[in-house]
This record gives C-alpha cells, structure tokens and sequence, in this order.
C-alpha cells in the first residue's frame, strides 16, 4: 500500500476526520460545477450494464455534478473490477441523498464505505488543504461522532461544491473506522486510471502464455484450490504453487505454468543483474540448493486478493535469493479455483530472518532483566533510533541512553518472566518478534519490532509499561 511526499498519509494508522459543513447561500441558486477535465474523462469503457456508473443516481434524484464519480475505488472487496462502482446509493442505516448528490457504497467487514459527490449540504469551507492528500488530490480530516467519520477531498480549487468529494466510513464501533477509513482513501484513484486499472486486473487472474519450448514440469498441473473465509488461497495451497514453482523454475523446467499474466511481467520486466534480482530460468545455473527444496518458503501476509509467501533460495556465491511472492485465486468458466502467482518482488539484503530476529529479541530482553542496560543500549541504535524508542526513553542523542534505559525499567516489564510467542508482520526492511507477558491479572502481547540497516540488526521497541 502509498505515502505522500508531504503531509500526513491517509494510510497511516491515526487518523483525525473532518465533519463538512457545505455552506449555500440564503435563498442563492448555487451553480454546479463539474472540475475541469474530470467528469469526461472517467468514464469505464468496459463496465457491464448493472455496474454502470450512470445507473448509480437514486430516483428522483438529479445529478449536476456528473452522472459518474471522477474518482474510481480499487483495493475494496479483493480489488475485484467490477466492484470499482461500488453499490448505488447510501448503504444501511446511513442518510439518504441530497438533491444534486451522486451516493455508492460499500459493504465492508468492520464499516461500510461511502462516497458522495458533492458532499452533504453545500459547499466546503476549507482554507487549510495540507494535512494528507488521497491519491494526489489535498484533503482534510478532523473528528466527526463516534460511529460516522468523514474526509473531504478537494478536485479543483474553483471553489464550487461539484469540486469537493467526500469518502465516509460508519458503523457500529468508533475503534476499526479510522483503520477502514485509510483503506477506502488508499483504494481511492483518479478516474482516467479506470481502464488500465480494470486491463491490469485482468493480467492479475489470466493465466500467463509461455514457455511452450521448455519441457513442462509440476506447474503442468493445475493446483485446484478451496478458499478461506476472506475468499483467499488457504495458506497450504500458496506454499505448494510456490514450491512447484522454485521447483520448475531451478529445474529449468516450464515454470511459467504456476504464474498469472501479471506475475510473468515481473520476471520479465528485471534484467536478472541489479541486486536484489528477479530471475526466471536465468538464475538456474548459479542457485546451489542442498536437496530438492529450497531453503525457505513460508507465508508472510495478506493482502486484498492473495497471501504473500516469502522464498528464499541460495545462489552458488553464497548470497541468498529473497522473494515475495503473490498467490491469487484465479478461477475458470466452471468456477473451479486455482492457485497461482500473480506478482513477485525481490526482497533487499536489508530482510531480517525469523531465527535472527528472534535471537535479538531474547538477548536484548535477557539482557534488561540481568541489568546489563549497557549492552541493551547497543541493540537499540544503528544510525539512529526507532521512533518508538526515542518517544519511550527520551533524548537519546543528548542524554546518556544507558542511564535512560535503566529509568525507563523502574516502571516497565523489564524483569517479569516472557515467553516469545512467534513471529508477527514482516516487511521489506524488518520484521516482528511477538512476546507475551504472562502478568498477574492477564497476559500481555507486544510486537517487538527487528530491522537491519546495513548489515546490523537492531531491536525498535521496549518493554510495556507495567
């Protein structure tokens, strides 16, 4: 998922929403305004009937502002296409349109997703547009209630209310709606990418043609599949197409068979020189794998419409192959699904191992429970601090962190018995080591963070308070 160069990205964690209060004025016809150059340009050339933009107007309702949002919604719903309109209307329990207000919706887990255009009552009476930005465009956030939370996203700078967008989430927990909120402002997208969005889709869940001159190895067979709750892979069957592929792919076999349109183009687009590389069959000759499998394949995470499996294999040189790859669920005519890998990304030298992660952590803990701050102090700095340990102990550049770190122990979990419980969310530069604290009255689970910059591991969190 996307961060803006300045300002505060919609996708971050804390998220502060913006009750709009559209101001017209007394007895004053307000003229509609669509932004220049966004209604015409939106429009889906391959969208079915009953998903058609146009159809989305409850009756009754005129629509000045554009019979069609200038703004598509990819990333709800396992990015599926024909979900990018949304359903027309308000959803459940939710206000019911203005005149002149285009409203479509989304059914989500924890909150329903709304967009409305222009947003309720008026014009938008902003002056500060530089609090975060979705997908390009300036918005603004602040609390709006316990159970709806608003952000209003600016299109143009006319002024008028067609140039205003408002993206709403509500439901019936304040806690997961700031969370749902940055989903619907990441999956937002301007509506001249519709086509190669929906074309992009496509290559996601086609398999991939190629290979033919190669002799065809355990990719040859289809990999048919169940789906979990979430309409995912299940865990099994995404380590399996992964290891079929490793396994074809080293063999020089037709490993194209295990990828989607779009998973090919990845190996296709590297050069198979710039490290970390992506290599298809071009890496056969240097990969020294002892026995059949390679070292590691195991799952790292989800996302909307796959799960991430990370493999690792090693080359002759002794470096270590690193990749993330993208199972997805690609289904035929009959409604049969199979497995296959729809993106691959070359992780950097910068990926942290479970086992060494995890030898960190419990040296860095052990470490404070003996009182050897000193040692501890180290596993805590690289070129600098994480965030979370500059904001926990205090001025770590100016005051001495050992001490720092002896103080903070007086009041945190420093000595109480842990147990590690596995690992947590991995990324390109780190990964999580998950502790418990078994505690007196209940147990505590903290995620502690583990990253590496230049070859050094160091450890981004502390103890929790007691």
């Amino acid at each position: 998922n996307p961060t803006a160069a300045s300002g505060v990205s919609l996708g971050m964690r804390r998220i502060f929403v913006l009750l709009v209060v559209l101001v017209a004025s007394c007895g004053q016809a307000v003229e509609p305004e669509v932004p220049a150059g966004l209604a015409d340009s939106a429009t889906p050339t391959t969208t079915a009937p009953e998903t058609d933009p146009g159809h989305r107007v409850e009756p009754g309702v005129s629509a000045p502002c554009g019979e069609q949002f200038p703004v598509f919604v990819d990333g709800l719903d396992r990015g599926d296409p024909s979900n990018v309109h949304g359903i027309p209307g308000p959803g459940p329990d939710s206000e019911p349109a203005q005149p002149h207000q285009l409203v479509s919706h989304w059914l989500g887990d924890f909150a329903t997703y709304e967009l409305r255009w222009p947003p309720t009552d008026g014009s938008v009476d902003v002056t500060d547009w530089s609090t975060t930005t979705v997908d390009g465009y300036p918005a603004k956030m602040e609390p709006a209630g316990q159970e709806r939370l608003t952000t209003v996203v600016q299109l143009s700078d006319s002024g008028g209310p067609c140039s205003h967008l408002a993206l709403e989430v509500y439901g019936s927990s304040v806690d997961p709606l700031p969370d749902a909120l940055a989903e619907l402002g990441d999956a937002v997208r301007d509506g001249t990418e519709l086509e190669a969005f929906i074309a992009a889709q496509a290559d996601r869940f086609a398999p991939a043609v190629g290979g033919a001159e190669r002799e065809v190895g355990r990719c040859a067979e289809p990999l048919v599949v169940e789906l979990d709750g979430r309409g995912l892979v299940v865990d099994s069957a995404a380590v399996e197409v992964v290891e079929r592929f490793l396994h074809d792919r080293l063999a020089g076999r037709r490993a194209e068979d295990c990828l989607t349109s779009s998973g090919l183009d990845d190996y296709q687009r590297t050069n198979g020189e710039d490290w970390p590389i992506l290599c298809l069959h071009e890496c056969a000759d240097e990969v020294a794998v002892v026995g059949p499998d390679p070292l590691i394949v195991e799952v790292s995470g989800s996302g909307d419409d796959g799960l991430y499996v990370l493999a690792v294999v090693e080359l002759s040189d002794g470096r270590r192959l690193r990749e993330q790859l993208e199972v997805v669920a690609v289904a035929d005519a009959a409604g049969t699904h199979e497995a296959h890998i729809a993106a691959a990304t070359a992780l950097s030298e910068s990926y942290v191992e479970w086992a060494d992660a995890e030898a960190l952590v419990t040296t860095f803990l052990d470490g404070l429970a003996d009182g050897d701050y000193e040692a501890a102090a180290l596993l805590l700095v690289n070129e600098g601090y994480a965030q979370e340990v500059e904001d926990r102990l205090g001025d770590v550049y100016t005051a001495d962190p050992v001490a720092l770190l002896e103080s903070f122990c007086r009041q945190a979990l420093c000595v109480e018995p842990y147990e590690i419980v596995g690992p947590g969310a991995t990324s390109l530069r780190g990964r999580q080591v998950v502790v418990r604290y078994p505690g007196v009255d209940r147990a505590v689970e903290v995620p502690f963070a583990v990253s590496m910059f230049e070859g050094q591991l160091t450890v981004g969190s502390l103890p929790p308070d007691r």
